[in-house]
């Protein structure tokens, strides 16, 4: 299936409105009857960023495409009315209940930028971000949503990273993710079987 690929933001790093994007995606195509069903859209950009993505998604979800977004949970807290807020925990939320109510929960992919088992790595690639138990806690605490029909969050991971599936068994239930290898392109080969690794620890592989 055709992707889409989608960028949040401007250049200058501004993130779109969701007039904007929606604009522009309907842009691509001569009229909206030729949109075909089903096909990807790849969200590029931290999306936790980007407080118009949410009502974007759901404005298109009746063009019946398969958005996919991705961040890296950066760890920004916002305060409201005395309370402390995590960004990516509120908008990981909202995206899940619009996964739900508009994709059938399998119509839609989550992706969670991990990149690696190593938090020296994750925040050298990415900066102040949740650690993987703190991010782990969040999602399995029996208060945030689940997808329906089934529907796993994709964990992904960069091959020339630390991956480390005895760690990430104990804290992502393999009935409730599904891994992703990525290669970056500055890399050639991938010296570890890393699809391997994953299957043999339960986990389903995923691919665009």
């Amino acid at each position: 299936m055709e992707t889409i690929m989608l960028n949040l933001f401007h250049d200058e790093q501004k993130a779109k409105k969701t007039a904007e994007l929606k604009q522009e995606f309907l842009g691509i195509f001569e009229n909206i009857d030729t949109i075909p069903s089903g096909v990807n859209v790849s969200l590029q950009g931290e999306s936790t960023l980007n407080k118009g993505l949410n009502l974007f998604l759901i404005q298109m979800s009746k063009y019946k495409i398969r958005p996919i977004i991705c961040t890296a949970i950066p760890d920004i807290s916002k305060k409201e009315d005395n309370d402390i807020y995590n960004r990516a925990s509120l908008f990981i939320n909202d995206y899940v209940n619009t996964f739900n109510e508009c994709y059938n929960g399998i119509d839609a992919v989550l992706k969670l930028d991990l990149s690696s088992t190593s938090e020296k790595e994750r925040k050298k690639l990415h900066g102040s971000v949740k650690s993987l138990e703190s991010t782990a806690k969040m999602l399995l605490n029996g208060k945030f949503p689940t997808l329906k029909n089934d529907g796993k969050i994709v964990l992904s991971f960069r091959a020339d990273s630390t991956v480390d599936f005895d760690k990430i068994s104990k804290l992502f239930p393999n009935d409730m993710f599904l891994i992703e290898i990525r290669q970056p392109d500055e890399v050639l080969l991938n010296f570890n079987d890393l699809d391997s690794e994953a299957l043999a620890a339960g986990y389903e592989i995923f691919h665009d």
